[in-house]
């Protein structure tokens, strides 16, 4: 069973297009070179099979590392604190897909401090294909390097970002809250930026940032971007 819910990238020779459905992909892929496909809701790049393979368990596999069978998430709206669960993973999906407005929803889980605004949980923003339009986000090849508490330099990939904030493939050595100093580099990027950023999500295989100061010229660089792919949620 397809997963025609996604909106789907190809990135390929260092070119990233989209979004497609998975059947304009499969009409793609025949003119691309070692393709990999990212959507809303993947950590990371996947190669064609992979992607495929993850469409064919009705995408399941696309959400990695998420408690599937634990019921340990729950939501509250905040005009009343009713607190609404426990849950699983897949059923508190199944249960905010059938609201309209998220303004006051928050989210309480693995990994989370506390209840947290529902747009700060990138994961469940792009499984459920919501957005605030001026945080549009959109999928990025990328690093991004910082200075560990240890004093070592570490990198990790970038695969997604908007003018507010990023998502990385990987957990970094900060909690929850925490605000550290990096640089942005990307081969999408015409200059590599210096950005202060601060953890708002915290998994083991995908970390969520927001940007607490971006230079003007960075947050520009970001903006002409992401507006290339203005269209991104409207196909």
């Amino acid at each position: 069973m397809s997963d025609t819910t996604k909106k789907w990238f190809i990135l390929s020779a260092g070119r990233i297009e989209g979004p497609w459905t998975p059947e304009e992909v499969e009409t793609k892929l025949p003119s691309t070179s070692e393709p990999l496909i990212w959507g809303r809701g993947l950590a990371d790049w996947l190669p064609v099979d992979s992607w495929r393979a993850a469409l064919q368990t009705g995408g399941a596999a696309l959400s990695e590392a998420i408690p599937f069978d634990e019921a340990s998430w729950s939501y509250r709206n905040r005009t009343d604190d009713r607190v609404h669960g426990p849950f699983t993973y897949v059923d508190l999906l199944a249960t905010l897909r059938e609201m309209k407005d998220f303004s006051d929803v928050e989210i309480s889980g693995p990994d989370l401090k506390d209840w947290s605004e529902i747009y700060e949980i990138q994961k469940i923003v792009d499984e459920l294909g919501i957005s605030r339009r001026a945080h549009q986000r959109v999928p990025m090849m990328g690093h991004l390097i910082f200075e560990a508490p240890s004093g070592e330099q570490q990198q990790v990939r970038v695969v997604s970002i908007s003018a507010g904030g990023m998502s990385l493939n990987e957990a970094t050595p900060f909690g929850i809250g925490t605000q550290f100093k990096a640089q942005l580099r990307s081969p999408n990027l015409y200059a590599e930026i210096a950005c202060t950023c601060e953890v708002v999500y915290s998994g083991p295989q995908q970390t969520g940032l927001r940007f607490t100061h971006l230079p003007a010229e960075g947050e520009s660089a970001i903006i002409e971007y992401v507006n290339k792919f203005k269209n991104l949620g409207e196909r």
